[in-house]
């Protein structure tokens, strides 16, 4: 019997999302997610959308003025800075994020798995 490797079941949930000159990854909302939200009351907003952001390929330099131009690790705290810095991207990674739970849903039902 094989095991789910937990990694690999993150991963597939996961894809890239151009946005203002830089790739970010997100990671699909699940349908756990998505009815939390709403039996809280909440909207599908920006900082929602951003939770679901997990990777990056910014520089310091894209981060910092005078930063060195050299990766940095991916900080939810740092991209959620940017991001306020940077409302051409809000609609961009709102739909990126509703886009791809739409995607989502599309797949299941195509198999029946509604």
């Amino acid at each position: 019997m094989r095991e789910i490797d937990l990694a690999r079941l993150h991963a597939a949930r996961q894809s890239a999302l151009p946005i203002c000159g830089h790739i970010v990854t997100l990671s699909r909302p699940t349908p756990w997610d998505v009815a939390q939200v709403q039996n809280n009351g909440a909207r599908l907003d920006i900082e929602w959308a951003a939770s679901f952001v997990v990777g990056w390929d910014f520089q310091e330099i894209d981060l910092l003025p005078g930063g060195f131009p050299e990766p940095v690790a991916f900080s939810a705290p740092a991209f959620l800075a940017w991001l306020k810095d940077n409302p051409d991207s809000w609609s961009v990674l709102i739909e990126g994020v509703t886009g791809s739970y739409r995607r989502y849903e599309e797949a299941m039902a195509e198999r029946g798995n509604v």
